[in-house]
């Protein structure tokens, strides 16, 4: 795990931008620049350029003035701290180390300077050290800044299955992260646990990503106390992972009464585990006879001129083997393992392609590029789970690479999205696109599938149901270009040749809706609901519709039968609050706020109306906190809407260098991922 970013529940971005964040929450013990005594004009001007560069967004000058302010008077705290906190936002990790070892040594009883000192050291893998001043900093907790707590404590967590203490890592992340909507780097860390793997996530072979996934959902579900949830999914990993003794293990322990915890392992049986899910370092793939260096050879350089020469003359078996004679002597050359993953890759060998891209994204985790292939790779060889996981890596990272191969990668994963029932995901990453031929019916294809809400992989869709769903996908299309004109007509002519397919007339409403046209969306979603009973989509859209045309009353009733139908669905729980809040009910529009802010602790708008529902209930104190944390919230969202054109695929990172995806890439014909 590196340096916390975005994601964590209730966290804004930095512990994050730490400067911003303390000006929200200053930590308690740090006296007034006022109250340190006598202090000469020098320091005083250079204290105050520090806090104006600061608060200014300079961290450069700032980081320049609050070291020349030590310089003179080096029991300065305040300076000290917030040192640490910009070096640490810089990722200069070893000196913000230094800046907060003073801090401790000037106060120790001070609870955010323990775990930030914690954190740096994580990030320079003193492990021990880490999880000893993590520890510390949980004894000496302060209320001031729990976004600080929250990562200090993941990160414990981490070490804590480290070291193989399994059960008080994950009664620990249960406590904290396991309520409502669970990140995915928390459920990875569940995985971990209950699996009894003691790795950091970044040392696990990728390989096994699915694996702990499906592990870290089992998790979550226990500790959420949906117990025959869990034992179902325990049940279906056994069968898609019957050789996984410590899933056995797992299973048996949750069948106990209480769900008892499992055996202690032993050194070796922990070293065991560590050996089966850990990153492979050794150079595999070929024989042994293979990798001995051939008579006159003199070293790495001269097998990496042959496998670049080979390679270029198109002997790609030659460059196979001389790349790997080279990897067998410099097994950290990225390079040679990239060339070798693409010689594989471009050739169809994408079973082949998977090892050496392992060892890729194992030397640069930041590189898209490489997960994107690894992904692609897998997705050709059946391994589902294992490629959706790493397209969506990819696509947070970015991928270089032409128009062609992104589309090809983001066509791949809307495919792995929509199996996955993630519909929203796959609409929004094909409906910004048009694809040229020969991609664009299968694209198509794939974005109605996405529209409608079709579980189900490409192959697998009925011939005479294709045209329908690709036309939808023109549909999609349009409708994300504002081209509704041209988008109805072609909604009413599949409403007239289809009439009963399930989310047609859900479209068509929620279309209508979004031009205010709200009489005519509401008898498009009310066929809907005749058509779709068990869905709670179309309660959902005439709640938000009712809300919009000040109808709180036909809010209501539409929100309930939401929450009914998808009890744990954070949106059915933010509309019904707000239907509450707009009928006068704000204790009760409390709860359900509340209830939403569980699952999706991060939405601006539960907080901005979780504030208004505690004005009404006269809740003055809560309602300034909630408006506070809607005002961090949504400088967050705006800001990462601007920097979404930077995120999505196509964009480069430095890291990539000049490597890029090739365009090379089908479709898979495997069986639909269990």
């Amino acid at each position: 795990m590196t340096k916390p970013r975005w994601g964590w529940p209730g966290l804004p971005s930095a512990v994050i931008a730490l400067a911003g964040l303390l000006s929200i929450f200053p930590p308690t013990g740090f006296g007034q620049i006022n109250a340190l005594g006598s202090q000469s004009e020098n320091f005083e001007t250079l204290a105050h350029q520090a806090t104006s560069a600061r608060e200014q967004g300079q961290p450069e000058q700032a980081i320049h003035y609050y070291q020349q302010g030590l310089h003179i008077r080096s029991d300065w705290e305040e300076g000290w701290w917030y040192l640490g906190t910009l070096l640490y936002d810089g990722n200069r990790f070893a000196d913000a180390r230094d800046a907060f070892s003073k801090v401790v040594e000037l106060d120790p009883k001070l609870g955010p300077a323990w775990s930030f000192l914690g954190l740096c050291e994580f990030e320079t893998k003193d492990y021990s050290a880490a999880l000893a001043n993590l520890q510390q900093g949980r004894e000496r907790r302060t209320e001031n800044v729990p976004e600080i707590d929250k990562v200090a404590d993941y990160h414990f967590a981490l070490l804590l299955i480290r070291q193989g203490e399994f059960e008080r890592a994950t009664s620990l992340l249960a406590d904290e992260f396991a309520r409502g909507r669970v990140t995915d780097q928390i459920k990875l860390a569940m995985g971990l646990a209950l699996l009894r793997v003691p790795l950091l996530p970044e040392e696990v072979d990728p390989s096994q990503d699915a694996l702990v996934a499906i592990a870290g959902g089992i998790a979550v579900l226990l500790a959420q106390g949906q117990r025959t949830e869990a034992v179902g999914a325990f049940q279906q990993a056994l069968k898609d992972y019957p050789d996984i003794p410590e899933l056995r293990i797992a299973y048996a322990a949750s069948a106990q009464p209480g769900g008892g915890a499992a055996p202690r392992e032993g050194a070796n049986e922990l070293a065991r585990t560590a050996r089966l899910f850990a990153r492979r370092t050794d150079v595999g793939g070929a024989s042994e006879t293979q990798l001995k260096p051939g008579p006159g050879s003199s070293g790495f350089d001269d097998w990496a001129k042959k496998a670049a020469a080979a390679r270029d003359a198109s002997n790609l078996d030659d460059a196979i083997r001389d790349y790997r004679q080279a990897l067998q002597i410099r097994a950290d050359w990225k390079e040679g393992w990239w060339n070798l993953s693409l010689i594989y890759f471009s050739s169809g060998r994408y079973a082949e392609a998977v090892e050496p891209l392992e060892h890729v994204v194992a030397l640069t985790a930041g590189f898209g590029t490489a997960w994107a292939l690894l992904g692609l790779s897998e997705y050709e060889t059946g391994n589902y789970r294992n490629a959706l996981i790493h397209l969506e890596k990819a696509e947070g990272l970015g991928i270089q690479g032409s128009p062609e191969a992104i589309r090809i990668a983001q066509y791949h994963l809307a495919v792995l999205l929509n199996v996955n029932r993630e519909f929203e995901h796959a609409v929004e990453l094909l409906a910004s696109a048009t694809p040229q031929t020969p991609l664009a019916s299968d694209w198509n294809l794939a974005l109605g599938m996405a529209l409608l809400q079709v579980p189900l992989m490409p192959e697998q869709v009925d011939p005479p149901q294709r045209p329908m769903l690709q036309t939808a996908g023109q549909v999609a299309t349009l409708l994300a270009q504002s081209r509704y004109d041209t988008a109805f007509i072609i909604l009413q002519r599949l409403l007239k040749d289809y009439p009963g397919t399930p989310f047609l007339h859900y479209v068509y409403g929620s279309a209508l809706a979004s031009l205010s046209l709200y009489d005519e969306a509401d008898a498009q979603l009310r066929e809907e609901i005749r058509i779709s009973p068990d869905s709670a989509l179309p309660h959902l859209r005439m709640a938000f519709i009712a809300l919009r045309a000040n109808r709180p009353g036909d809010a209501l009733t539409a929100a309930r039968l939401a929450v009914q139908l998808a009890p744990r669905s954070p949106e059915a729980h933010y509309v019904l609050g707000r239907a509450l809040l707009g009928t006068g009910n704000a204790t009760q529009a409390i709860e359900e706020l509340q209830a939403a802010n569980e699952m999706m602790p991060n939405s601006p708008e539960i907080h901005f109306h979780l504030a208004r529902a505690y004005a009404k209930a006269r809740q003055s104190e809560k309602a300034e906190q909630e408006r506070e944390t809607f005002a961090r919230l949504n400088a967050i969202a705006d800001h990462q809407r601007s920097l979404r054109g930077s995120q999505a695929y196509g964009a480069s990172h430095e890291q990539a260098n000049d490597l890029s995806l090739p365009t090379t890439a089908t479709s898979g014909t495997g069986s639909l991922p269990q």
